[in-house]
């Protein structure tokens, strides 16, 4: 006599259940990863943009002071180095110095490493100062640096803006066109 078994199996053993369960965890984590770097890259560089928008902000805050003076002189003024430079000292190396390119009284502070405030308009448009509002996450520091030479009309512009986890720096000569006249 011949039995046969009348239970036919029916499910997943516990080994396939935990092997399907494996491969559906691999491929739903893996794009979750790649998608959170990607964000993470994404406000690094809004951040980096930020930053050097900032940093370029000041420099031409720099090169208007410059022009400002030149034009105001026009004729070299002898035996007054960096005369062309005038109210921009506490930037001098070895010093750093903030600089607040939104307003006209008092806009050149010593350096105290604080953040720049943000100030929202309408919530659209941002304003980074120095005045008391929200504190943001970047920090401008000025460094302006007279080649050791006796050429008086360059100057090196160090600017550094630096954020939790980044920092843009940009250099750049900048001269006294006016001195040669």
């Amino acid at each position: 006599m011949i039995i046969k078994n009348s239970k036919k199996e029916n499910g997943f053993t516990l080994i396939e259940a935990l092997v399907a369960i494996s491969i559906l965890m691999i491929a739903t984590v893996s794009p979750m990863s790649i998608a959170q770097k990607g964000l993470s890259s994404a406000s690094y560089s809004k951040d980096q943009m930020t930053a050097s928008f900032l940093a370029q902000d000041a420099l031409e805050f720099i090169k208007n002071k410059r022009d400002e003076i030149g034009l105001r002189t026009i004729a070299p003024v002898t035996g007054q180095p960096l005369k062309w430079l005038e109210g921009l000292q506490l930037c001098f190396s070895p010093l750093n110095c903030e600089i607040d390119t939104t307003t006209e009284i008092d806009p050149i502070k010593t350096f105290s490493n604080s953040p720049l405030k943000i100030t929202k308009n309408s919530g659209v448009f941002i304003k980074y100062d120095l005045s008391d509002s929200e504190s943001s996450k970047f920090t401008r520091k000025v460094n302006i640096k007279v080649p050791a030479v006796t050429d008086d009309n360059e100057a090196l512009v160090t600017i550094t803006v630096t954020w939790p986890g980044g920092s843009v720096e940009i250099k750049n000569f900048i001269y006294n066109y006016f001195g040669n006249l």
